[in-house]
């Protein structure tokens, strides 16, 4: 399929047809409804399990829920805004 069978090495640089005929058959494969019913069950989504998914898990994120405030940039007084009328 790939690079040996233009006669080629078969670590050579793959065509974009190449990786779309592999994605499709990689994906028609393995998008089964085994596979998507195993996924929501995994997540607890369904059946409904709250306790799939542990506050432990959540705590890597516990970071980025810290907002932090800008820093508030003093006015020098040195410029003044000079209105021309223009």
């Amino acid at each position: 399929m790939f690079g040996t069978d233009r006669g080629g090495d078969p670590w050579d640089t793959y065509f974009t047809s190449d990786v779309v005929e592999l994605y499709a058959k990689v994906f028609v494969r393995s998008c089964t409804m085994g596979n998507i019913t195993s996924s929501f069950r995994a997540t607890g989504s369904h059946p409904f399990n709250p306790n799939v998914i542990t506050d432990d898990m959540f705590f890597p994120s516990v970071v980025n829920d810290i907002l932090q405030q800008p820093e508030k940039k003093q006015h020098s007084g040195g410029c003044k805004h000079i209105h021309t009328g223009a």
